[in-house]
């Protein structure tokens, strides 16, 4: 269902799927619209809004992060953006 939800595949949804999909993407947006005004990230690099499986829509800590940071090091230009 994930690719229907970035997809915005409304024909293939059920309306309580529609729902979830549009206020999905209404944080995402959200979210971006306080970075371009403000400049700045306004969250730890580590930390990913989450879709739950209850339908919630929260921050939470990104368990991959530390290992995304490790396999980030090894490519290049890691350099340039804080990994190395």
């Amino acid at each position: 269902m994930d690719s229907c939800f970035w997809a915005l595949r409304l024909s293939t949804m059920t309306p309580h799927q529609k729902k979830v999909a549009l206020a999905w993407l209404d944080a995402v947006d959200q979210e971006f619209d306080i970075l371009v005004r403000d400049g700045r990230q306004m969250r730890a690099l580590n930390q990913a809004l989450v879709l739950h499986e209850d339908q919630t829509i929260t921050w939470a800590d990104d368990k991959r992060w530390d290992r995304v940071k490790e396999v980030a090091k090894a490519l290049p230009g890691a350099d340039r953006v804080g990994f190395a």
